[in-house]
């Protein structure tokens, strides 16, 4: 709650254009910077989760993400078909 109120204020919205972040969903930029799913977000968890946002995703990086999730649905995907036998007995 403390949060949301803190990004709501102009000045921080303004702080986060200039160091092209995007201060989006307050609730949802939280649970970024929540490592551990705590309702706190420490100094050093909001750094890493503000590093990670600057700047603006670029193709690659999304094709890399996009890559990432094909494989573990492939993997996961080949992980069910073995289970099935056993789930079957």
């Amino acid at each position: 709650q403390e949060f949301k109120k803190y990004m709501a204020n102009p000045r921080v919205q303004a702080y986060f254009a200039s160091k092209q972040l995007d201060a989006f969903d307050a609730r949802s930029l939280f649970e970024l910077f929540s490592q551990d799913h705590a309702e706190e977000v420490g100094i050093e968890e909001f750094v890493i989760g503000c590093q990670r946002l600057k700047g603006i995703a670029r193709s690659v990086d999304l094709l890399a993400v996009l890559r990432e999730a094909r494989e573990t649905k492939r993997v996961l995907k080949a992980l069910l078909r073995r289970m099935d036998p056993i789930t079957d007995a």
